[in-house]
């Protein structure tokens, strides 16, 4: 009797195994869509920064060209 119950036990760890196999290939595959999605908005986060560091750039050099003018230079 004690082997039947030692033999169920291991078929439940054995199903119980198997499950967090296939859960463990989608969070798998899950984690590598995110790791993509990610990667595109870092990309997409360093152009807008490279944009922001143009703009405020060029409006740096407008108001002191400005004021050059301003004081006559």
């Amino acid at each position: 009797m004690a082997a039947k119950e030692v033999s169920d036990s291991l078929k439940e760890i054995d199903s119980k195994l198997g499950d967090l196999s296939h859960r463990l290939e989608r969070f798998e595959a899950f984690e590598g869509k995110v790791d993509k999605v990610v990667a595109e908005n870092v990309q997409e986060l360093r152009f807008l920064c490279y944009a922001l560091l143009v703009m405020v750039t060029i409006i740096f050099f407008f108001f002191l060209g400005t004021a050059l003018k301003q004081l006559g230079f």
